[in-house]
């Protein structure tokens, strides 16, 4: 279940825009109990707002991150297709994408910065217990795992500057990414 989804710089928005499921008013029959995040969701959501506010390229920035997830590896050869904002220093500063949510009773994080050219940060966390944890992280060509899944080593091994960690990983089938990446 979604908790939330932010973008920065992408399309016809350069500054960050959050869509959030946390519920406001938790005593209402559509909020649902999250005890993890100690909050309450909601599975449905609108977005509304007034012609050409950006109201399409936030569910087009949630989009393009599913599709790069699941592409990034067999398509992503010259070049990332992402698209920045045109205007200002857009061009300039790399895209974000952050997403929470919860599945199977357990929050996830992942985290993404790139641009054309390159994955500047991506991060995959989890929090059991409460307590963020990760399970992996890559900054400026470093890569770093938790521990007890080596079976995601060779990750390392695929990993080039224009493709997304979770998109190797989930070859492995380490039951942590995969559950995510679903």
């Amino acid at each position: 279940m979604l908790i939330r989804f932010e973008v920065v710089n992408f399309r016809s928005i350069l500054d960050p825009v959050e869509l959030s499921m946390v519920a406001v008013d938790s005593d209402r029959p559509e909020a649902r109990p999250a005890p993890d995040i100690g909050e309450s969701l909601l599975s449905v959501a609108a977005i509304f707002g007034p012609n050409a506010s950006g109201k399409s390229n936030v569910v087009a920035a949630f989009d393009w991150l599913r599709v790069a997830v699941l592409e990034s590896l067999r398509v992503w050869d010259e070049e990332i297709p992402v698209e920045p904002f045109a205007f200002l220093d857009g061009r300039d500063r790399p895209t974000q994408f952050t997403v929470e949510a919860i599945v199977s009773g357990v929050r996830f994080e992942y985290v993404l910065e790139l641009d054309r050219r390159t994955v500047h940060y991506e991060g995959l966390f989890h929090y059991p217990e409460k307590k963020r944890r990760r399970i992996f992280e890559r900054e400026e060509g470093g890569f770093k795992l938790q521990r007890g899944l080596g079976n995601l080593s060779g990750t390392r091994e695929l990993l080039t500057a224009r493709t997304l960690a979770l998109s190797v990983a989930a070859r492995f089938d380490e039951p942590l990414v995969s559950g995510f990446r679903s």
